[in-house]
């Protein structure tokens, strides 16, 4: 199973290479990241003019994951393919359309297989409203299943409003988007009301060739369900901390030394995230430490 990923992975990347050879080229993080959010510095749209933007993206994220309740690591490996259209329109606002599948080998557990197809719907603002806070709000379809795309495992609604914060120094960037966030599932029990703060400082390091990134995701959320064991709704507190370096920056400037006139390359990052879930029922704290290679290629096709 895992050659079948393999090929549809290299079979992408080789269409892309193809496409970006007659079209010109530009790209967010990896696979099904329905709601593409774009990188500083690496050609997203700027929100200044009208238009529509239609583009093709490819992601690959391979994974190691060690966890305390787990007798050893388990690998994995990610590949998402996206289609989308980025609308420009009046005072700054964009509209954002994206859909695509995206496929997961899990290589330690029988070479199972897990997929989705996803549909992403986002309104953001590039034009602050009040005190800097600029504005987004998103809505994502997922349909899961068991295996590659056979076997249905179930659909999930999720709703988000951010409103985000940027400041900017010489040396570096902080954005501090914080918002509320609904998930509706074909399962009952996994619905739930979620608050999240997602700071994330960009630091260029060598000239602006790399960049240092640093994130640390909070996030409350609150079931819907009363848990049987407790007979009380289920809490959490997750925290995530994501530390990597993104090499992008200097890939897209040997690519421009090359001919290429667009930064078709999003994302080349490599790091790791820890993972920490504190929850008022037994069985569901879980710390977990990820290495997480990824990189997120995009192509503009008009």
């Amino acid at each position: 199973m895992i050659g079948k990923t393999g090929i549809l992975a290299a079979a992408a990347l080789s269409g892309a290479a193809a496409a970006a050879q007659g079209t010109g080229q530009e790209a967010p993080p990896v696979p099904a990241a329905v709601k593409p959010q774009p990188t500083a510095g690496t050609g997203a749209p700027s929100g200044s003019a009208t238009g529509a933007k239609i583009w093709f993206q490819i992601g690959v994220s391979p994974e190691i994951t060690s966890e305390a309740n787990l007798p050893r690591n388990t690998d994995s490996t990610k590949v998402g393919w996206l289609l989308g259209v980025d609308y420009v329109f009046a005072r700054g606002w964009t509209a954002k359309l994206s859909l695509g599948p995206s496929a997961t080998v899990d290589s330690d557990r029988d070479s199972r297989e897990s997929s989705s197809f996803d549909v992403g719907l986002a309104l953001e603002s590039s034009n602050p409203l009040v005190l800097g806070l600029t504005p987004t709000i998103s809505y994502q379809y997922t349909r899961k299943y068991q295996s590659f795309f056979a076997d249905r495992d179930g659909h999930q609604h999720t709703f988000e409003g951010t409103l985000n914060r940027q400041f900017k120094w010489r040396w570096a960037t902080l954005d501090v988007p914080f918002g509320p966030q609904r998930i509706d599932a074909s399962n009952a029990a996994d619905d739930y009301w979620a608050v999240r703060l997602r700071p994330k400082l960009t630091v260029p390091l060598l000239g602006d060739s790399v960049r240092l990134v640093l994130n640390l995701n909070l996030e409350r959320r609150w079931y819907d369900e009363t848990d049987p064991t407790i007979g009380r709704p289920r809490r959490d507190f997750r925290v995530e901390t994501v530390a990597g370096l993104n090499f992008a920056p200097v890939i897209n400037r040997w690519l421009a030394s090359q001919g290429n006139r667009q930064d078709i390359v999003r994302e080349f990052t490599i790091g790791g995230r820890w993972i920490e879930n504190n929850s008022n029922v037994d069985g569901q704290d879980k710390s977990s430490l990820r290495f997480t290679p990824s990189m997120t290629v995009r192509i503009p096709l008009n």
